[in-house]
Parts: C-alpha cells; structure tokens; sequence
C-alpha cells in the first residue's frame, strides 16, 4: 500500500513537471525574442542616432539587454576578419531559434549594414523591429493561451499514469 500511494505521487509530480516545463519553453522562448527586439532598438538608436559603429552598438545592445545573438555577433565582429563577418553573420543567424520570418529579417537588416547606407539602415532597422514585434506580440499570446494548458495537460497525464500503475 505505501509503494502504490509513492507510485501515484510521483507520476502525478512526473506530469505537472512536464508540463510545467513545456510552459516554461515557451515563456524562455518570448523572453529571447523580447530581449532581441530590445537590442535591436538599442543598435538602431546607437547606429542611426549617435553614429556608432556595427560592433559598438553591438556591444552596448548586448550588455544593455542580454541578448545571446547579438552578444555572438559582436563577438564574431571582433574575431572574424573583414571579409568573413557576412557568412559568419549569416551562420550565426541561421543557427539561431528564432522563427524562419525573425531571421529573414535579421539576416536582410544584417546584409544592409555592411552596405552602409544610413538611410536604408534606418528602414531596415524599422522593418526587422516591426516584423520581431509582430511576432513578439503572436508568441505572447499564444504563450498566455496554451501555457495553462500545458500544465493542466500535464497534471492530466500525471494522474492518467497513476491510474494505469496503481
């Protein structure tokens, strides 16, 4: 009798920590994506508003906003020679989590400012902002609608697996 009541505690406990943890993938998930549109506006401002350079304003938007891609991007600006920061942009980009839309506009806003046209940084720092923001604001909310579900789905097949051991 106390192996049964052990058993059926931890399959219960083993259910809500799965879905405890598939919502906590989701919440890690925006919170990456919202630290990347934070750096981002700190890069455009720092670029387009006091004239810094790509790998200054690198760095300042990933100390300000911990933000783990473009900290690897600064890092690859110092350490890549001139000739290669396209492809490792590129790598490091298409390496990211971040949804195929994010990295097509990362990937075109990075491609833009090694042409170093102010104007058409400027728009496409616009463009990549709005297009993380579109997609910040549909994670959010699928994050608020399916994270309890999740944990319910979770404590469910918990209680499921007690059932089937006890």
């Amino acid at each position: 009798m106390p192996m049964n009541i052990i058993t059926i505690l931890l399959s219960i406990t083993c259910g809500v920590l799965s879905g405890a943890a598939a919502s906590s993938r989701m919440t890690k998930q925006l919170t990456e994506l919202t630290s990347l549109h934070n750096a981002l506006a700190a890069m455009q401002n720092e670029i387009c508003s006091y004239g810094a350079g790509f790998s200054e304003a690198a760095n300042y938007a990933s100390n300000l906003h911990k933000c783990e891609l473009i900290q690897n991007i600064a890092e690859a600006f110092k350490k890549v020679p001139c000739d290669n920061r396209s492809q490792s942009w590129q790598t490091l980009v298409e390496t990211s989590p971040y949804s195929p839309e994010v990295r097509s506009a990362l990937l075109t806003l990075f491609h833009c400012v090694e042409k170093f046209d102010e104007e058409a940084i400027n728009r496409q720092f616009h463009s990549a902002i709005a297009t993380i923001a579109r997609c910040e604001e549909e994670l959010r909310t699928k994050t608020m609608r399916f994270m309890p579900l999740y944990r319910k789905v979770g404590l469910l097949g918990g209680i499921a697996l007690a059932i089937l051991l006890a």
